[in-house]
């Protein structure tokens, strides 16, 4: 409410407690339509801030002097990539300028560049931006079984790395995090001073042809004694991420599993009048290559898991509108349910768990540690080395227990003001 004399505006409200029988609550639900707050910076003085009755934001932004848009004396912008290769999940050509216009994930960092010089080689430190290439990654779609990255340059110079050390971030300087990018901007020629401070970072130039642009891949030592190898290319035209040939842990691996393949996984995609309903076998799950995922994790202390990205599953069958979900609810053989939506949000179901830096996949597990899961302890196919119980699948999500679900059958997904298309 706007203010303590606005209809709607609450004071208290009273609780009933065992010990109290006046106890109450404040509410004091002024300074609206919109309040901000800005958190204590402070643990010991709390000198956190706020701003009442706000009805209007404005947002400045400034151009991105790294870029090709403010300075492109090449004319260089609308030069493409090729994103391309069987661990994306599409082709992809990506200009320059489409890079650039990433700004929600671009990053400035200091990076170590190490290069040949004369027989030997030299290194040096500079102040790039551009965009984490593993970040672009899960931006173009990348396939679970994604391997080896080899990036080429123009110059028909190419390197290729592990896809680990894509993902990886290092930090060879206090507090200063280093990934692998794709940089379209360097520190300028003349700027003198401490590249570190704040007080430059907003200052840079577009990378030339001379400098190795208009994009140059960057990738930072894996520690601090590597020596003998170049980790950049210059002015990249193609990315091409290679994938592994997958080896399951389905059920079919042994008939000791094999009852297991027929029973069935149902997705329910329902509105306030209609509904579709769509069923799987185990057995055909655990041949849908495309969507199979293993991982380590950790919550329940469950290891390695191997199974289905659950919400890519959806997705590949019904084309959901994200904001006209309601539910995403997964129920158990018992009847127990819960809706993981309400819990994680869309990001999480999309691109995983964010858990210890790493995005850990909404998994509808059907084997963990090597062994395909089985309905109970006494069954001939159960390990105590494995823990391969409370299948033949169950939900897992990283760091929320309360999410995860045994005996996993079902997942209704709840839809509104969407006609659904059958």
């Amino acid at each position: 409410m706007k203010n303590e004399n606005s209809d709607g505006y609450v004071d208290y409200i009273g609780l009933k407690a065992e010990t109290n029988e006046n106890s109450k609550y404040e509410v004091k639900n002024f300074g609206g339509p919109l309040t901000i707050i800005l958190p204590s910076a402070d643990k010991e003085n709390y000198n956190g801030k706020h701003l009442y009755n706000v009805d209007t934001i404005v947002i400045k932004l400034d151009v991105d002097k790294y870029s090709h848009i403010y300075n492109d004396e090449d004319n260089l912008k609308n030069n493409k990539i090729l994103f391309t290769g069987p661990g994306l999940e599409k082709e992809v050509y990506l200009t320059v300028t489409d890079i650039e216009e990433m700004q929600t994930k671009i990053k400035t960092m200091i990076l170590n560049i190490q290069e040949n010089d004369n027989g030997g080689s030299k290194t040096y430190a500079d102040r790039y931006r551009g965009m984490p290439l593993y970040d672009l990654f899960k931006i173009i779609g990348i396939k679970n079984n994604a391997a080896d990255v080899t990036i080429e340059g123009a110059s028909g110079k190419s390197i290729t790395v592990p896809l680990n050390r894509i993902k990886n971030k290092y930090e060879f300087i206090k507090g200063e995090i280093e990934v692998a990018m794709l940089a379209f901007g360097k520190r300028p020629d003349d700027e003198e001073g401490d590249m570190t401070s704040n007080e430059f970072a907003s200052n840079g130039k577009a990378l030339t042809l001379k400098d190795g642009g208009p994009i140059k891949f960057i990738i930072p030592f894996e520690d601090v004694d590597s020596t003998n190898a170049v980790f950049f290319v210059e002015n990249v035209t193609k990315v091409y991420v290679a994938a592994n040939e997958i080896d399951t842990w389905s059920h079919s691996m042994s008939d000791v599993y094999s009852e297991f393949l027929d029973d069935t996984f149902t997705m329910v995609i329902k509105n306030d009048t209609d509904e579709i309903e769509k069923v799987w076998t185990l057995k055909e799950l655990e041949e849908m290559k495309d969507l199979i995922v293993r991982d380590k994790y950790f919550v329940l202390n469950i290891g390695d898991a191997e199974g289905i990205d659950i919400w890519k599953l959806v997705k590949k069958n019904y084309d959901i509108k994200n904001e006209n979900l309601v539910s995403v609810t997964f129920y158990a053989e018992d009847g127990y349910k819960n809706d993981v939506l309400s819990v994680v949000g869309i990001n999480a179901l999309e691109n995983g768990v964010e858990f210890d830096g790493e995005d850990k996949k909404v998994l509808l597990s059907y084997a963990i540690n090597g062994y395909p899961l089985v309905n109970d302890e006494n069954h001939e196919g159960y390990t105590g080395l494995a823990k391969n119980t409370d299948g033949p699948m169950r939900l897992i999500v990283e760091n929320v227990q309360g999410a995860s679900v045994k005996k996993c059958n079902k997942v209704v997904v709840t839809v509104s003001d969407e006609t659904l298309k059958k």
